[in-house]
């Protein structure tokens, strides 16, 4: 019974550490022209998922990791989490025996888009060069996903105003179906900021739509020392359309991306449909996207 314990908690830690990309270094797997980390900012972020609830607001604080010409944007908190759990099954496999998960981690296999509440966001987004690539997962596979929505066109005005030391400007642009006001520091020359915002001549240290149902916050910046930013090599370059309609499938027959028995196990790419047919993708999006189109 030990030895059957010590295989299925070998399997569950090498299939979770898999599904990781900012959990460690040693699960980052190869980077296609990686760039070292320079500096971290970390946002709060509050979000009024369901307008049928307006009392009731979504919170959790992100992530941007800025290299020279690419960023990356997740949610700290799900990072955090990564770490804790991957400790815990490391501990548990060197005790040979398996622990249940610690008090508020659960092990987030199958994770699909920022609309599950019960795991959070852990879609990760990349700008590059001022384009936008989200990647999203379905079980341990990672898929990336090019923004072809147009880039926004930021009007800069003369307001400004200090955030936590930082002098910034006021500019507004439309994203994704909402307009935006983005107060931006040009003496941080990065021309990013927060999920899909960025394109302004410095990051973006806060932002916010008309209706403030999307509010992001500078928390804080730190320095880097260590880590690299670039596309896992090892993901899957697809559309929109066929990522939603393979999430569909795998929503309705999980089985046949996870029993490693499955023949769709070993190829989770087969998957990915060559036509699209008819398929429920309103179930994966909530009440009140971010993205409005």
């Amino acid at each position: 019974m030990k030895i059957c314990c010590t295989i299925i908690l070998t399997g569950l830690l090498f299939q979770f550490a898999k599904a990781q990309i900012f959990v460690r270094a040693d699960t980052l797997g190869a980077l296609i022209n990686p760039q070292p980390v320079v500096g971290k900012i970390f946002y709060n972020m509050t979000w009024l998922r369901d307008t049928t609830k307006p009392d009731s607001l979504y919170h959790e604080q992100f992530e941007l990791d800025l290299g020279k010409t690419m960023s990356c944007y997740f949610s700290y908190y799900a990072k955090e989490r990564d770490i804790k759990t991957i400790q815990h099954l490391e501990q548990a496999m060197q005790a040979g025996k398996i622990l249940s998960p610690p008090p508020g981690i659960s092990i987030p296999m199958g994770i699909a888009g920022e609309g599950n509440q019960i795991i959070g966001s852990r879609d990760l987004f990349f700008t590059d060069n001022d384009n936008d690539t989200r990647m999203m997962y379905i079980w341990s596979s990672e898929f990336l996903i090019k923004d072809t929505d147009e880039k926004i066109n930021w009007e800069i005005l003369d307001s400004t105003k200090n955030i936590k030391g930082n002098l910034c400007q006021k500019a507004t642009g439309e994203s994704h179906g909402r307009t935006y006001t983005a107060w931006f520091c040009s003496d941080l020359p990065y021309s990013f900021g927060p999920r899909r915002l960025h394109g302004l001549p410095g990051l973006i240290l806060e932002a916010y739509d008309e209706k403030r149902e999307i509010v992001y916050t500078l928390d804080h910046i730190e320095k880097a020392t260590s880590g690299q930013v670039g596309f896992p090599k090892r993901a899957i370059a697809t559309t929109d359309t066929k990522f939603y309609k393979a999430l569909d499938a795998y929503d309705k027959n999980p089985e046949a991306f996870t029993n490693p028995g499955a023949p769709a196990a070993n190829s989770i790419n087969s998957k990915l449909p060559s036509h699209i047919g008819n398929y429920d993708r309103k179930k994966f999006i909530p009440n009140n996207p971010i993205d409005l189109k």
